[in-house]
């Protein structure tokens, strides 16, 4: 359901600020006290089946069974930086073609989708790469739905166009990203491929 109401847009955004500090996946995503986080590799700009599914079961865990969804970037005639955001029910997968329409979906570069409670986030990029942080009971239980979560950031410094050897300043674009994600020392290790 796309919300409409200021009321119910500023409960989705009170949400999100509740996990993230700003809407960029690029410079610290994450406020200091979001205390598990992870980066997931490869992703599209929403979210696939098994990456849904997974956030859906995570979110079962923690009693949650509805979520918010927004777009950062969208590529509507009307703005390049729109922000919409939709109340989802995590027991149905909205993201097919016929469902996207029917509820005015739009061309999507970059998205998240988080919890009602402010509990735990995902942001998509249109560069491959995903934020997931929350709580630590929810990225526990996204490991038992990913048991390679742990070593998507390790195949996305590896194979990415953003790896260790990525274009202009890239490399230290990526080491402040893990750096916020992991801590200095994990995420200097994770870029120097250990």
């Amino acid at each position: 359901m796309k919300l409409t109401s200021n009321k119910e847009i500023q409960k989705a955004r009170d949400a999100y600020f509740s996990v993230f500090r700003n809407r960029s996946p690029y410079h610290e995503p994450f406020h200091e006290n979001t205390p598990a986080r992870a980066l997931v590799y490869p992703v599209e700009t929403y979210p696939d089946d098994d990456l849904y599914f997974a956030i859906a079961n995570a979110a079962a865990g923690l009693g949650e069974d509805e979520a918010y969804f927004s777009t950062i970037m969208d590529v509507t005639e009307d703005s390049y930086f729109a922000v919409d955001y939709w109340k989802l029910d995590l027991d149905e997968y909205p993201f097919n073609e016929k469902g996207m329409k029917e509820n005015g979906w739009i061309a999507i570069l970059e998205s998240t989708i988080y919890s009602t409670e402010g509990s735990w986030g995902v942001i998509l990029t249109n560069r491959q790469f995903g934020l997931v942080g929350g709580s630590n009971p929810f990225l526990d239980s996204l490991r038992n739905w990913i048991p390679d979560l742990d070593a998507q950031a390790g195949r996305f410094v590896d194979f990415s166009w953003y790896g260790r050897e990525g274009p202009g300043d890239s490399s230290a674009w990526l080491a402040g990203l893990l750096a916020h994600i992991y801590g200095e020392e994990k995420g200097a290790a994770i870029l120097r491929g250990g």
